[in-house]
């Protein structure tokens, strides 16, 4: 991949031609050398997948702080494709990185007054006119703040190369990697919602109605898969198929009988999804702001855990007596009580 000027190409908003950006000092060689050299950490001459792993976990990269971004770098910066960044590759890599971000720099600042400070004010223009994006003055306040090192509440040109100096991809992807902390503000672009976390009652809501839902159309079959795990071996049900089995209980039992223990099963599976999916996005979102795996399958795996155990001592019992009322009637069963 190669990093190019646009022609004000839709996609970045970059002008062909920025002025130069006011107070820049260009990273010298003697960074661009200890940069290089703090990220091969084996000290091989090459910078690997593994590496830039790593490096992203130290937050040593800028907005990349995790696994995702990494491959994208390798291969814009491997031009040879020997599966490392050498130290030739990583200067020209990091030269024409730093040449997009003082073009868009100019093209954010050439939205306001062209001082050589970015602010909130003039990031929302730029996001409404390159992007269509609409953001408010306190969202593009929080997305400004997270290169912001100063705390001076503007942006200046060092500032937004030092801080996104990696990536794969032009403007799109920069304000991708800029916006994916939702401690700031989560940006997204091309027209999808900014994603924040999902208020606990929509989750509730939601469950209760996927429970409801799932009980009543399911119900026929769990009173089948109920009967058919305790019924003899020689009992019509264990022979007769999905079909046969539904249609033997409602000959003998009567259609009512497909729905035995529905109640206890509404009474269980309401509440079952409305604790798990809030349960998981409460611990999803925990978890999130308080590890370093933030966005990984450990996190998933972790609220999921969670969300499975809440549930479980949530319902258990519902589950018992829905399985008490579906097999009551079954000789072998009621001989039992």
């Amino acid at each position: 991949m190669t990093f190019e000027k646009a022609e004000e190409d839709e996609d970045y908003g970059l002008p062909l031609q920025a002025p130069p950006a006011t107070g820049y000092v260009r990273i010298s060689d003697a960074e661009v050398e200890d940069l290089f050299h703090s990220l091969d950490a084996n000290a091989d001459g090459g910078i690997s997948l593994e590496e830039l792993r790593g490096a992203a976990k130290r937050k040593q990269l800028g907005l990349v702080t995790d696994d995702g971004p990494c491959m994208h770098i390798l291969s814009a910066a491997d031009t040879d494709g020997d599966g490392a960044i050498s130290h030739p590759e990583f200067c020209n890599y990091i030269r024409a990185r730093e040449e997009l971000l003082v073009d868009l720099f100019n093209a954010i600042d050439a939205s306001g007054e062209a001082d050589g400070h970015v602010t909130p004010a003039e990031l929302k223009a730029y996001l409404a006119h390159a992007f269509g994006k609409t953001v408010s003055e306190e969202q593009a306040k929080r997305l400004l703040a997270r290169l912001d090192a100063d705390g001076s509440g503007t942006l200046e040109v060092g500032e937004l190369v030092r801080g996104s100096l990696f990536g794969a991809g032009g403007a799109e992807e920069i304000f991708q990697l800029w916006g994916s902390d939702p401690t700031y503000f989560y940006l997204e672009l091309s027209g999808r919602k900014d994603h924040e976390p999902t208020p606990p009652w929509v989750s509730a809501v939601s469950g209760l109605l996927a429970g409801a839902i799932t009980a009543a159309t399911m119900c026929p079959l769990d009173v089948l898969k109920t009967r058919m795990q305790v019924a003899p071996l020689a009992s019509p049900l264990q022979t007769a198929g999905i079909a046969g089995g539904l249609r033997h209980i409602a000959h003998t039992e009567g259609f009512r009988a497909l729905y035995k223990g529905l109640s206890p099963s509404l009474l269980a599976l309401l509440p079952n999804w409305a604790v798990y999916f809030t349960t998981y996005d409460v611990l999803k979102n925990y978890l999130h702001s308080h590890t370093e795996q933030a966005g990984s399958s450990l996190v998933q795996m972790g609220a999921a855990s969670g969300a499975g155990l809440a549930t479980l001592l949530a319902t258990n019992p519902l589950w018992v007596a829905k399985t008490r009322i579906q097999t009551q009637d079954l000789p072998s069963v009621a001989a039992s009580y």
